[in-house]
């Protein structure tokens, strides 16, 4: 399944309802996640480093020079697609005994944390703080599920590189461990993988 594809999320229902229809769908994670890109563009020398010279830039995606196709790109993987995934697993998870979801975040969406996160996609950094307020809507919208969402840490993954500080194993680890004891009073946390509290 491809969330970023509507069409692939919604002929995902029918496969799922075959495997998990009985039975029901006890946890849900929204993993999926793209980052956003280098570009090269033309940019007002005002909005750049003086360290660009020609007109034509090799350019980071910021607050003023993000791309408009990119950043919806970027929207459209990190919240559209968890937010129509856990759409059509909603009568699934109704049926399950834990009715939880774990949307994957990151630092990089947490306001107050934008200091500590320079260089970090503007777009990628957006859209988190996004799937942190729909985490939020869920667990408004059904106080009879928990909705958490959880920062991984830095892992070495194609996304972290490998200078990560983290192993995956210990990341996957320490995530489990949060999913599978979390109660409704945890609905609508926002963690890091190691059970530490984001300021939102």
């Amino acid at each position: 399944m491809d969330v970023a594809d509507f069409n692939s999320v919604h002929a995902a229902k029918k496969y799922l309802d075959s495997i998990l229809g009985e039975t029901g769908l006890d946890f849900l994670i929204n993993n999926a996640g793209i980052v956003g890109f280098l570009m090269r563009m033309s940019v007002p020398s005002m909005l750049i480093s003086d360290r660009f010279a020609s007109s034509t830039q090799a350019v980071q995606d910021t607050a003023f020079t993000l791309d408009p196709e990119e950043f919806i790109n970027v929207i459209r993987t990190n919240v559209v697609g968890p937010a129509l995934v856990t759409q059509i697993c909603l009568p699934l998870l109704e049926k399950g005994s834990r009715k939880t979801v774990l949307n994957i975040s990151s630092t990089a969406g947490s306001l107050q944390s934008v200091a500590h996160t320079v260089g970090t996609p503007a777009s990628y950094s957006i859209s988190k703080a996004a799937l942190n307020m729909l985490t939020l809507k869920q667990k408004v919208d059904r106080p009879d599920f928990i909705a958490i969402t959880l920062c991984p840490g830095w892992v070495k993954t194609d996304m972290g590189g490998k200078n990560a500080r983290l192993e995956p194993e210990e990341s996957i680890r320490s995530i489990l461990k949060i999913v599978t004891s979390a109660t409704t009073d945890d609905s609508g946390k926002y963690l890091r993988y190691n059970g530490e509290v984001i300021p939102w």
